[in-house]
């Protein structure tokens, strides 16, 4: 006697090898037209919108800040302005008798002769400012004790 067949509950038949190759044939056909057309848009962009010296007049070049050309070299020439000023002596203002000192120079200053020190425990106060009122509005709020 021939054994009985399971009904199960998936799909029984396969699916057919045609199908298969008729969708991947149509899928890479499409994608062929799709780059066909991209590469024919982008050459009428670069036709119409020309890249290439787009920028001939002065009065088209973009506001500063530009692109650094040399990062670098640009960032290795303000590291010695910089130390050449913190070691050098120089005016800082001319005008008001300003002056600037290395800072090793300073260092030393500042060890021999020391930090201000307040005489007397005065403890200073802040300046008021502009907006601040001058006089008290309102009642004062009661205090209570537990």
């Amino acid at each position: 006697m021939p054994e009985p067949q399971q009904q199960g509950r998936y799909e029984r038949k396969d699916v057919e090898g045609t199908h298969v190759l008729r969708f991947f044939a149509v899928f890479f056909v499409a994608l062929a037209v799709c780059v066909v057309a991209l590469v024919w848009v982008f050459g009428l962009f670069k036709l119409v919108y020309n890249p290439v010296g787009q920028f001939d007049e002065s009065s088209q070049i973009p506001p500063p800040p530009h692109i650094q050309t040399q990062p670098q070299q640009e960032m290795e020439m303000l590291r010695l302005r910089e130390e050449q000023i913190l070691s050098t002596y120089g005016w800082k203002d001319e005008a008001a008798g300003t002056v600037r000192i290395p800072v090793d120079r300073a260092i030393e200053l500042l060890l021999k002769r020391g930090l201000p020190v307040r005489r007397g425990g005065e403890v200073p106060t802040a300046p008021r400012y502009a907006g601040a009122p001058t006089t008290h509005s309102g009642s004062a709020p009661e205090r209570r004790q537990p």
